[in-house]
């Protein structure tokens, strides 16, 4: 299979403003032709407020993000 048939998305954040970012994790956005794939990060515990999230992906294809939610307390 190559690559860009089963991209993956990683998702990292970091608590210093964006200069280093720490515990990437990756998840599989679907292979080919898998529109309708979804991705949840259920992250427990607390985090600073001024945690930045990065996601980034690994495949030169098309990449949307129709909606992003976060419950933050």
């Amino acid at each position: 299979m190559a690559a860009d048939e089963n991209p993956q998305i990683m998702m990292s954040f970091s608590d210093n403003g964006g200069r280093r970012f720490d515990n990437e994790t990756s998840r599989s956005l679907g292979e080919q032709g898998e529109y309708n794939k979804r991705q949840i990060w259920r992250l427990g515990g607390d985090s600073p407020k001024h945690r930045v999230y990065r996601f980034v992906h690994d495949s030169p294809t098309k990449f949307v993000v129709y909606g992003l939610r976060a419950n933050i307390s």
